[in-house]
């Protein structure tokens, strides 16, 4: 079972970074300007990423200060 911590850090990378699908080597060798070492970020799939969402919109309605807290650290890396 993944911490809250890796998990948020995984969404933010989702949700954030603009991934162009060369951040495996293994299956980009063949194109130009790939990245020739590998990017060790964690990401969510999709629906974990739904998930994540869901439960960052309850937060905003059930407490709204924690949310902007929450959203600052990990979405705009804003240190608390």
């Amino acid at each position: 079972m993944r911490e809250t911590r890796d998990i948020l850090t995984a969404w933010k990378n989702t949700r954030i970074l603009k991934r162009m699908g060369i951040e495996y080597p293994f299956k980009s060798v063949g194109i130009n300007g790939a990245p020739t070492e590998f990017d060790y970020r964690q990401y969510l799939t999709e629906d974990e990423a739904q998930i994540v969402d869901k439960a960052v919109l309850t937060l905003k309605n059930d407490n709204y200060s924690q949310w902007i807290v929450l959203t600052a650290y990990y979405l705009r890396e804003i240190s608390c």
